[in-house]
Parts: C-alpha cells; sequence; structure tokens
C-alpha cells in the first residue's frame, strides 16, 4: 500500500491537481487504519492473552521467543499474525498456544470483520486509482496488486471467521 501513496504522488500521469483529492487522503486512512489495527491487537493480546494462566504455562514451557516473535511480526505486518501461535502449523510445539477460555478469542472475530471493511476500502481506492490512469504504468500495476492482494486477505479473514474456536 505504501508504494501505491508514493506512485500516486510522484506519477506523471495524473492530471495535477488531482481530479479527487480524497485518493490521496483514503489511502492514508487505510495505511492509518491498518497501522491502528495492528497496534490495537498488540494491545489487546498483552491485556487478554499474555495474562492468560494456560498461556503463561505455554510460554514457560520454552515458546516465550515464538510468543514474543510472532507478536512483534503482527504489529509490523498484520494483526492476523498473532493466530499462527495457536495454529500447531507442522506439529510445532512453538505454536500451539492454548487458552484458558473461548471467550478470549471473541476479539480475533472482530478484527478479522474490521479487516475485511478495510480491505474492501483498499479495493476500492485501487480500482479509482487505476481508473484514472491514462495508461499501464507502474501504478496502475500497484494497484492491481494491492485489490488482488485484498481479495486474498478478505477471503482469509472470512477463513478466520468460519473455523471453529
Amino acid at each position: 500500500m505504501l508504494w501505491t501513496v508514493l506512485a500516486l504522488l510522484w506519477n506523471a500521469n495524473i492530471a495535477y491537481p488531482l481530479p479527487m483529492i480524497s485518493v490521496v487522503y483514503g489511502t492514508a486512512l487505510i495505511l492509518i487504519g491498518y497501522g491502528l489495527m495492528n497496534v490495537v491487537e498488540a494491545i489487546v493480546w498483552r491485556v487478554r492473552i499474555a495474562t492468560d494462566r494456560k498461556y503463561r504455562q505455554w510460554e514457560l514451557q520454552d515458546n516465550r521467543c515464538a510468543s514474543v516473535g510472532v507478536w512483534f511480526l503482527s504489529i509490523i505486518l498484520s494483526f492476523r499474525l498473532d493466530t499462527l501461535k495457536y495454529s500447531r502449523t507442522a506439529h510445532s510445539e512453538r505454536l500451539s498456544a492454548r487458552l484458558s477460555s473461548t471467550d478470549k478469542f471473541r476479539h480475533y472475530t472482530v478484527m478479522a470483520i474490521l479487516g475485511i471493511l478495510i480491505n474492501s476500502c483498499s479495493i476500492l481506492v485501487a480500482a479509482y486509482i487505476s481508473y484514472l490512469q491514462n495508461s499501464m504504468n507502474y501504478l496502475f500495476f500497484s494497484c492491481l496488486e494491492v485489490a488482488i492482494l485484498s481479495v486474498f486477505m478478505i477471503i482469509f479473514a472470512i477463513a478466520l471467521l468460519c473455523v471453529p474456536t
């Protein structure tokens, strides 16, 4: 998404002033919203998950590094990565955290729904920026890439909503 903002600001094929200045604001709002969701997930993890008795027992079994590493990646890349700790991917003990109650997972559902909304907005902004292009340039293909990735992120969010706790 950052590449889309930079390409939009430096692209010579868009007539200045922009036909709709909200293109820049829309992209910036999506970036800010996504970043805020990553921070909110980190705070919720710290308040709800990190204090859970079963989760702390799992961390004490030499899983603290994996827990903090995944948490840090979820702040930087995507809040969805935090669910990786509970996935048992490749039957790894490092990715098999448990919680004392399924109620602790409710915020993941809320975050998934908010993620669907943000990714939907991202698709709309990318489609509009692509529409403004006069030719198939770098910005057009960047917007196409953003739209495709956003569709995949929506699919992953729906999958997260369908997985039983």
